[in-house]
């Protein structure tokens, strides 16, 4: 699973069914972006 895709479950998790009938959701693909930019600047413990 990439990095992008973890992030779109991420952002899906809330709201699975609402997303589901929604794949193409521009609101999705901009917090999934959002979420795999950052991905990269967390460091784990």
């Amino acid at each position: 699973m990439s990095a992008y895709e973890a992030a779109r479950l991420a952002v899906m998790l809330p709201r699975p069914k609402y997303f589901e009938t929604r794949p193409g959701s521009g609101y999705l693909a901009s917090r999934a972006s959002t979420i795999a930019a950052r991905m990269g600047g967390v460091e784990l413990p």
